[in-house]
């Protein structure tokens, strides 16, 4: 009998190579199937069908305990060409740099993911990293606050914020309130591109024009050219007086070159590569290209809608699907 409170995975067709591909322990993959119509709880609190193999036990404990990717939101106030969710993502108006309208992933599944991931777990290396993404993860930072705090008494776990950064205030004082509010994270990971700075610099232009009250987040035209990189530097100083304070924050920005010669895909990959030889503590990503621990079946990501990949860089490129998690619902009869 299928606990209700605990997560279940349905290993869906698509999911089936992967699983049997990377020799997944805990998923059976394409062997003694039993595939039925299943109705899945999904992160984001809604009923979904799927027809595979349910897994009622599948030790995310284990796939989780070196890194674990997970969208806790699917809207985002920018509109990135570059974005890796592409389409899913569900747009704001720009203006918007907190907002009470971002729907999150639900309390129910943040309980049940924080229990799954509770405990000791195998890792060679010794520390889980969890990077929230999304959508944009801080667009309402109270709610974030909550599900982060979920998740601070995972042991040996770094809490990774992958932001556009638009939420966070630039004042000092505000920013030591927000880092409490957000549950102090372990680390902030700023996403420079081309298309955050020309979005940072439409920002500006509405400080300038008087219309939107947003000096509490966006430097002003006076002060920077390039507002994004003038925040940057600004909550790398806070960052270090914070950790002066006693506060255990880092600060790291991500920088993604935008070249025309690559895609999106290409573009995020070499960019984690490249931040993993500077913090190989953070990424566990070897200087040859390797995704190691991949390989041992260590990493996991979570789509809000349920969808499981190996690599946030997966996510991006909708490859190797490993399953869908979610509460079982039921059975499906035709209702849905």
């Amino acid at each position: 009998m299928v606990d209700n409170n605990s997560l279940v995975v349905v290993l869906d067709e698509e999911s089936r190579e992967t699983c049997d591909m990377l020799g997944w322990r805990y998923f059976p993959g394409g062997r003694k199937r039993d595939d039925r119509d299943y109705v899945i709880e999904t992160p984001l609190g809604s009923p979904r069908v799927v027809r595979g193999t349910l897994v009622d036990e599948p030790n995310l404990r284990y796939h989780s305990s070196e890194y674990l990717y997970l969208e806790v939101t699917d809207y985002c106030n920018f509109r990135c060409k570059h974005c890796g969710v592409g389409d899913e993502v569900v747009h704001l108006p720009i203006t918007e740099i907190v907002s009470d309208g971002g729907v999150y992933i639900t309390e129910r599944f943040v309980e049940g993911l924080a229990d799954a991931l509770s405990g000791d777990y195998p890792n060679a290396v010794g520390y889980r990293r969890l990077f929230y993404g999304g959508g944009e993860p801080l667009l309402n930072p109270q709610r974030f606050g909550e599900i982060n705090k979920a998740f601070a008494s995972l042991d040996r776990t770094f809490r990774v914020v992958v932001t556009n950064g638009c939420s966070v205030p630039l004042d000092f004082e505000k920013f030591r309130d927000y880092v409490d509010q957000i549950g102090r994270p372990s680390h902030l990971f700023l996403t420079v591109s081309k298309e955050h700075m020309r979005q940072y610099r439409v920002l500006t232009n509405r400080l300038a024009s008087g219309d939107y009250d947003l000096e509490d987040f966006i430097p002003s035209p006076a002060e920077a050219k390039e507002p994004l990189i003038a925040k940057a530097d600004i909550l790398d100083k806070h960052t270090k007086r914070l950790r002066n304070a006693g506060f255990d924050l880092e600060f790291l920005v991500l920088t993604l070159s935008s070249r025309s010669d690559t895609s999106f895909e290409e573009e995020i990959r070499e960019a984690i590569l490249r931040e993993g030889t500077s913090n190989p503590a953070l990424f566990g990503i070897t200087v040859d290209g390797t995704r190691d621990p991949c390989s041992k079946a260590q990493e996991l990501s979570i789509r809000t809608n349920g969808d499981l990949y190996p690599h946030c860089y997966d996510i991006f490129t909708g490859r190797n699907k490993i399953g869908i998690v979610g509460f079982l619902l039921g059975e499906d009869n035709g209702e849905l």
